[in-house]
C-alpha cells in the first residue's frame, strides 16, 4: 500500500488495471507501455511513437 502513494508506482498500476476497459487491442498496449514507461521514469515522446508504431504493428500482425 506505500507503493500507491508514489506517483511512478501507482500510474503502472492504474495503467495495468484500466487497459482491460479498451476495446481497441493498439490502445490497450500504449496504455500498458506506458505504465512500463512510469517505473522507468520515460518522459520522451520517442517512446511514445515506438509504443505507438509497435501496437500498430501488433495489429496488424493479428488480423
Amino acid at each position: 500500500m506505500n507503493l500507491l502513494s508514489n506517483n511512478i508506482y501507482s500510474t503502472a498500476v492504474h495503467a495495468m488495471a484500466s487497459y482491460r476497459w479498451h476495446s481497441i487491442p493498439r490502445i490497450k498496449l500504449a496504455i500498458l507501455w506506458s505504465g512500463v514507461e512510469s517505473l522507468f521514469n520515460v518522459s520522451t515522446e520517442v517512446s511514445f511513437r515506438l509504443s505507438l508504431y509497435t501496437s500498430h504493428f501488433l495489429d496488424n500482425y493479428n488480423e
